[in-house]
């Protein structure tokens, strides 16, 4: 753990490539990380086994603020210049910037620790957004104070398929977290092949369907070398937020 999954990255680089050693961290620590930091790892050289889940998102606002949707909030944020934002990602964070510099208005960053954390935020009037994970939905439509306005997945949720995403309200932008496996570079082929097969046959378990969904996330059974193409194109969708919002 650490560092958004850069520190588990750093440590499995040292590991032999022999099947024995191999991790699994958010998406991040392979796209967004490695742009804004110096690590001691070239995620390009990973072995990647698969994805088993996508993190859903909730992005929850003040249901007393005189507006009942996300397009409503942005107009709100433009009119007041600025935007009150509870984040736990950087990433998150990242495309909140961005829509504020597509609209005109500034985000004023509200950090916190855990959903918890940024669910009190909103209570107590001291963020007037947040973005937080899909499992803490409940907790805001049972809050009359509160209102659940978008998704920043790339897709509806199952659990919430209310949500629209950001796409779909014409922000050409959205968040791909996922859960990602992957081992140390030079991993022999026949390993791999056989650690990947392994892994899919596990994510397709009910159980772990099931705790996947409870936990919030999206279960998915996506191979190694899917894996890896989407996470050079997430990489590429992050360096340009990067330089637009820099």
């Amino acid at each position: 753990g650490g560092g958004a999954g850069s520190v588990a990255a750093t440590e499995l680089a040292k590991r032999d490539a022999d099947g024995t050693s191999i991790a699994m961290t958010l998406a991040m620590a392979h796209t967004f990380v490695p742009l804004t930091k110096t690590l001691n790892y070239n995620p390009a050289e990973f072995t990647y086994l698969a994805t088993v889940s996508d993190t859903g998102t909730v992005f929850a606002a003040r249901a007393d603020h005189g507006y009942s949707d996300f397009v409503g909030l942005i107009e709100k944020a433009k009119s007041d210049g600025y935007l009150t934002y509870g984040t736990l990602t950087p990433v998150d964070r990242l495309l909140m910037s961005a829509i504020g510099m597509r609209n005109g208005f500034e985000i004023d960053v509200i950090p916190a620790k855990g959903g918890s954390e940024l669910r009190a935020a909103l209570v107590a009037g001291d963020a007037e957004a947040i973005l937080t994970g899909a499992s803490g939905l409940s907790q805001i439509t049972e809050n009359p104070t509160l209102q659940p306005l978008a998704t920043f997945n790339s897709n509806r949720l199952a659990g919430a398929p209310d949500l629209p995403t950001l796409k779909e309200l014409g922000f050409d932008l959205a968040m791909e977290e996922s859960f990602v496996f992957f081992a140390p570079a030079g991993l022999p082929a026949d390993i791999a092949k056989t650690l990947e097969e392994e892994i899919l046959k596990t994510a397709q378990d009910p159980e772990l369907k099931q705790l996947i969904e409870r936990s919030g996330s999206v279960p998915v059974e996506v191979d190694g070398a899917t894996t890896k193409a989407n996470l050079a194109a997430q990489t590429e969708v992050y360096r340009a937020l990067i330089d637009e919002t820099e």
